[in-house]
């Protein structure tokens, strides 16, 4: 499997959308202390369906994550069978798919962080602090 950056950002480094969802990747691993995995963690198949789009596998030395990012998903998330999950603000959330250059627009995409639900005060954890870093953060199509 190739890595975020060569599926949703090498193909087109000239591209405006790119060199935003270039920056917003490099704030997410950032903010998380994330590393990109390419296996599957074993809990993958129990992520809705509807949910599976722009796909990404991440690990933070103890537990892994799912990274997904579809277009209009239906939120609130109903429950999920021993996983929980987080909605990335959109300052952060890497894809950020249907951009454009008008300060007033928003993604299309919005980033879904999904791990098992033992690890659910770490993602809360990790949720206040990307809310409170997003505050401070440029808009997320701002290139540089």
């Amino acid at each position: 499997m190739p890595s975020y950056e060569d599926c949703y950002v090498n193909h087109a480094p000239e591209l405006l959308e790119t060199q935003a969802r270039l920056r917003r990747l490099k704030l997410f691993k950032s903010s998380t202390g994330f590393k990109e995995v390419r296996a599957t963690p074993n809990f993958f198949g129990r992520v809705p369906r509807e949910y599976r789009d722009h796909v990404s596998f991440w690990f933070d030395g103890d537990e892994y994550y799912v990274l997904s990012e579809p277009y209009n998903p239906t939120l609130p998330i109903k429950a999920l069978d021993r996983l929980v999950v987080t909605i990335l603000p959109v300052e952060i959330a890497p894809y950020g798919g249907g951009w454009s250059p008008s300060p007033a627009s928003k993604p299309g995409t919005r980033g879904l962080l999904f791990c098992l639900a033992r690890n659910k005060t770490r993602l809360g954890e990790l949720e206040r602090k990307l809310d409170n870093e997003a505050q401070h953060l440029p808009l997320w199509n701002k290139v540089s």
